[in-house]
């Protein structure tokens, strides 16, 4: 009877094992499949819309502003909010933020957190809408690689910031400093800035018009990551947020 139920277990192993041996033999015949669609999308795309064109259709908008018209703290906010390490990291991707967001999504059941970087999200703007999917990931993966590979840092992001969705129909930094504050991409203050710089992650749920408490509470966030990477002080972030009750007694 021992011996039986010895056997019966291993059995059950040897079934169990090859159970799994399927299923993951089935998953990475799909990925691949997947990643061969994507591959073959990506080449599609370069055949039919070249990035020098879409980047050539980007700059001659009469809302595009360069690099040195835009504000600092505008730039500082942004990229330590959506891509801490873009200008350290020479790949379009972040395996950091990809395992971070990853767990991050697992502990909790849903998808709270992307791990795309800044050239990411630039080639899915211009060349994608926001759906998700690994297909569409890896047309976005070389993209954005073909990006780094063609343009410099300070290029990428200035597009980037011509492109993003700030919400209330303002798409880039030019079009939502006019719309909301009235000023130039230039002329925000830090207070202005750091507001901006939180929209793009949920523009639907942070726009200023009909949220701006959330709002608030997403620049608080950026301010905190501005702090921790050393753009500016505790006492500084302080104040920045605290300039923000004028603007709320502006608008009551």
């Amino acid at each position: 009877m021992f011996f039986y139920k010895l056997r019966k277990d291993k059995t059950m192993k040897n079934k169990f094992k090859k159970i799994t041996q399927i299923i993951l033999a089935l998953l990475i015949t799909v990925a691949l499949g997947l990643v061969y669609l994507g591959v073959r999308d990506y080449h599609i795309l370069m055949r039919e819309k070249p990035i020098d064109n879409v980047v050539h259709s980007i700059i001659i908008d009469d809302d595009f502003v360069s690099f040195s018209e835009i504000d600092q703290m505008v730039k500082d906010a942004v990229v330590v909010t959506e891509d801490r390490r873009f200008y350290e990291r020479k790949s379009a991707l972040d395996l950091k933020a990809i395992g971070r967001a990853t767990v991050r999504n697992i502990k909790n059941f849903q998808f709270l957190e992307g791990g795309s970087t800044i050239p990411q999200q630039l080639a899915k703007n211009m060349y994608f809408d926001h759906s998700a999917s690994l297909r569409r990931k890896v047309s976005e993966y070389l993209i954005a690689k073909d990006l780094l590979n063609e343009y410099n840092k300070d290029e990428i992001l200035t597009m980037y910031l011509n492109l993003i969705y700030f919400g209330d129909g303002y798409y880039g930094i030019s079009e939502a400093a006019e719309g909301y504050f009235d000023k130039s991409a230039l002329e925000l203050n830090d207070h202005e800035a750091t507001l901006l710089a939180g929209l793009p992650q949920a523009p639907p749920i942070y726009h200023l018009s009909g949220n701006y408490e959330g709002a608030r509470k997403r620049q608080s966030q950026v301010l905190r990551r501005l702090v921790d990477n050393d753009f500016i002080t505790e006492k500084r972030a302080k104040e920045i947020y605290n300039m923000g009750d004028s603007y709320e007694k502006e608008n009551d």
